[in-house]
């Protein structure tokens, strides 16, 4: 199981500004309008939340995001994309999931806990009754890979299983995040060794003398 959030020392230069980021104990999922923000993005999941008009958003995918909170990398794990949301929302119900993340609301003051890497955060209640917190974004600089890559990326991940045989998994929606996969136009070089067959070095034709030692 997925931990929600998870937290390494380190130093970016890819980060963005810091965004107003808010605890919404009614919000149902995390929520993000800025599909650049992901990493490990499926495009393809879908959904729809209603918002506290009776409006509905549609969702245009899910992945995970990285926050940079007091010199730290926390990533949150499925967040909604709502194109258009101009609030980024941590739902306070999958925090709570998260079995070692805790919060802790006292005194007009709330605090994200981790059970082995300690405090988080701390935020004050503003005056219109909202937990809000500052965090910078680490933005993926992953480069972008064709459809060619991705067919071999899954190829060798599941132990060079065929080209059919990874579309049938896609099609029976049997692999979490596994994108749609086109036929390779290079040859495994790998599975093209393994086809090989060893040639007998040995002539029938040329006479040799078998001596047995004793």
């Amino acid at each position: 199981e997925e931990e929600t959030l998870l937290m390494a020392r380190t130093d970016y230069s890819n980060v963005t500004k810091e965004e107003a980021w808010y605890l919404d104990s009614g919000c149902s999922n995390h929520m993000v309008g800025n599909q650049e923000w992901f990493f490990d993005f499926d495009p393809t999941y879908r959904d729809s939340v209603r918002l506290g008009n009776d409006a509905r958003m549609s969702v245009m995918g899910k992945g995970n995001v990285k926050l940079l909170i007091n010199g730290k990398t926390h990533v949150v794990t499925n967040v909604y994309y709502l194109p258009g949301l101009n609030t980024n929302l941590l739902s306070v119900g999958q925090l709570q999931e998260g079995t070692d993340v805790g919060l802790l609301f006292k005194n007009n003051a709330c605090k994200l806990y981790h059970d082995h890497k300690g405090l988080i955060f701390t935020t004050s209640m503003s005056h219109n009754r909202m937990f809000m917190f500052k965090a910078s974004v680490i933005l993926s600089m992953c480069l972008q890979v064709s459809s060619q890559e991705k067919a071999q990326l899954w190829h060798n991940r599941y132990g060079h299983l065929s080209v059919k045989g990874l579309k049938l998994l896609k099609k029976l929606d049997m692999v979490k995040g596994l994108p749609e996969i086109e036929d390779m136009e290079d040859k495994c070089s790998d599975c093209l060794t393994g086809k090989l067959l060893e040639q007998n070095w040995f002539d029938p034709s040329s006479e040799v003398l078998m001596i047995t030692m004793y």
